[in-house]
């Protein structure tokens, strides 16, 4: 991943070309290939599957219309609506896209964890409203971000 954004491979530590290589060898070796995705979407900054998920309204929601906001390992993240309309064809189209062997690996089987939304509970109420800087004090995603 490139800095903790979902649906993407860090170019200097993880290029597409050797991810590629690996995944080729493991096949080769008649091994498989899994991957872990958690489905949070980190948010501040534009991304691939952020932009995407904006653009299906495919994001859990507050009661007065905005998108819920939480922090995870990610940092600052929203999380797909599994009741949205659009959200299935969103998560789809995430996975087509990226896990293509060209975009991303070629992948043999999938592991989705973490698809409850949750929040840490012990944190100060003043803490649960700026999702930004609670990430910063609980260092996630690790500095720098």
């Amino acid at each position: 991943m490139d800095r903790r954004r979902i649906f993407t491979l860090d170019p200097e530590r993880f290029p597409a070309h050797l991810v590629k290589d690996l995944v080729d060898t493991i096949h080769a070796r008649d091994q498989h290939y899994i991957v872990m995705v958690d489905p949070a979407v980190y948010y501040p900054e534009s991304n691939p599957a952020l932009d995407e998920g904006l653009r299906y309204d495919a994001f859990l929601k507050e009661a007065n219309g905005t998108n819920y906001q939480g922090v995870v390992w990610a940092g600052p993240s929203y999380f797909p609506d599994w009741f949205e309309k659009n959200s299935q064809q969103y998560w789809n189209e995430q996975f087509v896209n990226f896990f293509d062997g060209v975009n991303g690996p070629d992948i043999d089987a999938l592991w989705i964890d973490m698809n409850e939304v949750s929040r840490e509970c012990t944190l100060r109420v003043e803490q649960l409203t700026n999702t930004r800087s609670t990430a910063r004090e609980l260092l996630q995603p690790p500095l720098p971000w």
